[in-house]
Parts: structure tokens; sequence; C-alpha cells
């Protein structure tokens, strides 16, 4: 034994007497060899509790058989026939029905996102009767025809290209980790959830089928009354209700000048939001400054690891009730060649002075996003604040620099 020790070491000999799995148990831990033992679910199961084990089961997009070693499908395909006033009756020249209509919809990740629904919006009975009746809706800032909102105003419809629509679904399981860290694990989070995704064909007579890629989002500004601009006398007047910024960090072509506009837009952006504040932030108690911190810091974690970028976060703040609504949108756009050379086109005008792009890479575009919102947001000490103690060995200036990073 002590020749054997000597020879191949201690931990051959340790895997030779006590066997493989104790040697594994004691190099990996605990933990690791009953994830190997048992399974991830096993695991999570007994970790976290029922709860998260029934969702982190929906959460698992792609399956693999043991015995054919193939991916499931991740979705469901539903199909009906509409045959018109006539039941059918009326024909065309070749003989088809001209009022036949086929209707297909194709449910991505029906599982996860029934899942995700069940905990964020309480299941997909409320869901469905909202979706049931929808009216086409200009947003502003947004393409003519690409948005529609239910009548109950729950929830919007985003409809999209086919590139981003696959961009998204190839990253989904990552969407998915992201959201049940933050519903399980109590992860802050500002991100506009995305509860449904859809796409629709349809065809008449027979024709070219016509495609509809759609995104189904809550409303932020649920239940709020929107404010409307008054641009004949002054930019600043507005009627009560909540006024909304659509917020990227970036100062490159990002003002609105709603008196040269015969329409005028209720969503603004960044150079708007700092001429309304008159270049001063948005002050926040510390419970808000400090969950809005670690939910920007989270989101721009998982969009960065995704390589998205563009992204923006809009804000609405009610005046009415001092609330502010925030939440992350536009995270669909991915960092490709395209991005590369829009990048590389823009960066010209730096060199004589101007803004960044507003496109960059996702590294770059997370650090401008979070120092953007520093910026914009800050705290507002007040009574139940905590006084930061000095540290010994430095002087005020650092101490003082050093807690404003740090909020």
């Amino acid at each position: 034994q002590w020749y054997q020790r000597r020879v191949h070491g201690k931990q051959w000999y340790q895997r030779r007497v006590h066997g493989k799995q104790w040697y594994q148990r004691r190099v990996h831990g605990k933990q690791w060899y009953q994830r190997r033992v048992h399974g991830k679910q096993w695991y999570q199961r007994r970790v976290h509790g029922d709860d998260r084990k029934a969702f982190m089961e929906e959460v698992k997009t792609t399956q693999t058989s043991d015995k054919h070693h193939k991916k499931e499908k991740t979705h469901t395909r539903f199909k009906f026939i509409d045959k018109g006033f006539n039941g059918g009756k009326d024909t065309d020249a070749v003989g088809k029905n001209s009022n036949r209509t086929t209707f297909e919809c194709q449910v991505h990740f029906p599982r996860q996102f029934a899942a995700l629904r069940m905990v964020a919006c309480g299941g997909d009975k409320k869901f469905t009767h909202s979706l049931s009746r929808c009216n086409r809706w200009s947003a502003t800032g947004g393409k003519k025809g690409s948005f529609a909102k239910t009548c109950d105003e729950r929830y919007i419809l985003k409809y999209v290209q086919k590139t981003e629509f696959q961009r998204f679904t190839d990253t989904a399981e990552k969407y998915f980790e992201h959201m049940a860290r933050s519903f399980y694990k109590k992860y802050p989070s500002v991100l506009c959830q995305i509860l449904g995704v859809y796409q629709v064909s349809w065809s008449v007579g027979g024709q070219k089928v016509k495609n509809r890629y759609i995104l189904v989002m809550p409303n932020l500004f649920y239940g709020r009354q929107i404010a409307s601009l008054d641009v004949s006398e002054d930019v600043h007047k507005w009627s009560q209700g909540c006024r909304i910024f659509d917020l990227k960090g970036s100062m490159r072509n990002r003002y609105i000048d709603n008196k040269t506009k015969e329409r005028p837009q209720n969503v603004l952006h960044d150079g708007n939001f700092v001429e309304f504040t008159q270049g001063f932030p948005v002050p926040l108690d510390d419970t808000s400054k400090e969950f809005l911190y670690a939910a920007i810091h989270n989101d721009t974690l998982f969009l960065t690891q995704s390589e998205i970028v563009d992204y923006s976060i809009l804000v609405g703040i009610d005046e009415q009730r001092s609330e502010l609504l925030i939440g992350i949108i536009d995270y669909l756009r991915q960092y490709h060649l395209r991005e590369k050379a829009e990048e590389i086109a823009k960066s010209f005008g730096v060199m004589t002075g101007g803004h960044k792009p507003t496109v960059i890479e996702p590294r770059a575009y997370k650090q401008r996003f979070r120092a953007a919102m520093d910026r914009y947001f800050m705290v507002a000490p007040d009574r139940c604040s905590k006084r930061p103690l000095r540290p010994k060995g430095k002087s005020i200036e650092d101490a003082v620099r050093e807690i404003h990073i740090n909020c």
C-alpha cells in the first residue's frame, strides 16, 4: 500500500481503495455527486422545492431522447378553415373556393410560456380571454401597423420580422432561465416579459400564404392615463397623466422636436428627458434605487450574454400617483454583421466631435446603458436612509465618490 501510494499518488490510491463514486464525491462535493447520480431535475426539486421543479421542467426547451438522440418539437400547430358566407359553394374559374380562407397558427414553446404565464399573470384563462378581441394600435415610435392592443388594454401584440422572430426562438432557453431566476430566486428584473410567441399564416382561395410573427407582452401602462402633448403654445405643456420616455443612453439623434411635426409624439427620447428634467436626475428613495440598479445590472448582463443590442428602457412618470413605471423593451436585435457595418459607417462622425452610434458592440452598449441610467436616476435620502460611515484612512472626497458609485 505504501509503495502504491508513493508510485501512483494519493489520489490514485484513494480511488482504488474507496471506489470511483467515493472519490468523485470527495473531490467535487456532495451536491455535484447528487446531480450526477440522480439528475438535474431531482437536484432542483430537492434544493428549491416542488414549485421550482414544476417551472424548471417547462423551462427545458429541448429534450434529448436517450434512444434516438433527436430533439423534440418546440411548437404546436393549429389549423382551421373558414368556408365563407355561402358555405364554400362559390368557386372561381379554376374550380377553387374563392371565399375559403385557411388559417394556421404555430404556438412556439407552449409548455414553457404556459408555465411563465402561470406565475406572471395568473394562468391562461384571463390571457386567452384578453387575446380574443384586439384592435390595431398606432404606437408612437414604431412602424405603422406593427402593433395591436387587446380591447381591455392588458396586453400588446408586436408584429416583428422573421429574422428577429428566429433570433428570439434560438435564444429562448436563456430567456426562460432568466425569468426563472427572477421569479424563484427573486433576482431583481425590469425586463418587460414576453408571454407568448406565435406565427400566424392564412391564405384566401388557395392564394399565396401570408405570415405574421407575433410577440405578446403586457401593457406597462395598463390602467394609467397617458398624457398628451399640446404643442400649440409650449412643448413642455402636458395634460395630466403619465409622461413617457424611451431611453437608450445615447444622445445621437435622440431628440424629438414636436413643434415641427404635424402629429406630436407622446413617447420621447433621451434628449427630451434631459430637457424635461433640466439636466438633473430623477430622485428615488434608497429601496427603489437599489432595486433599479440591481435589476438593470441583471437584465443587461443577460442581454449581453445573448449578444443583444439596441434595447431601451421605457419610463413612465405618473405625476398623479407619484410613481415611476419602468420596463426594458425591444430586446430582439442581435449584434451580427449588419450591426457591425452600421457601427463602422456611423463612427466617422465621432472624429468630428459627434456622438457615438446608437448601436455598438454588446459590452460597450451595456456599459453605456448602465452609466446613463445612473445619470438619469439618483438616490434622495430620507429619514429611513442609513447614514454611511466614513472609512478610516480615506478623505471625504474619496468616501463620497465610492458611495456614489456603489448606489
